[in-house]
């Protein structure tokens, strides 16, 4: 799909998007549409007894047909994927955040474009 012709840059978009759609028909999708549930942090959140399991689940369909995939500098663990020159998946087996749950972050700049932040969580344990 692209956005016009002469050298204009062209989205890859597309891919990525039908990934998130392909994930989307296999796990309960928010009222928004988004994977996982709103936080207050601005943040999804998938609840998961295995966090990094899950996340791991949606690393490896979120990233299929990438153009490529490389390590992230200073995150061990870490990858990113990108779908040509302006989308990208990335995931961290520890984020920043303070229960150092892993994460993902999806950023589509296509036409259409999202970008939103997934933290994979244990449940919380009822009082």
């Amino acid at each position: 799909m692209g956005v016009g012709s002469k050298g204009a840059p062209t989205y890859s978009s597309g891919r990525l998007l039908a990934n998130v759609e392909k994930l989307g028909s296999e796990v309960k999708l928010s009222a928004k549409g988004k994977l996982g549930k709103h936080s207050s942090s601005k943040v999804q959140h998938v609840v998961s007894d295995d966090p990094k399991g899950t996340a791991i689940k949606y690393w490896e369909i979120l990233k299929t047909n990438a153009d490529k995939e490389r390590p992230l500098a200073k995150v061990p663990g870490g990858r990113r994927v990108e779908f040509g020159k302006f989308s990208h998946v990335t995931y961290r087996p520890k984020s920043s955040s303070k229960d150092k749950s892993p994460s993902i972050t999806i950023n589509d700049k296509g036409p259409n474009g999202f970008i939103y932040k997934i933290h994979f969580v244990k449940p919380k344990p009822e009082n």
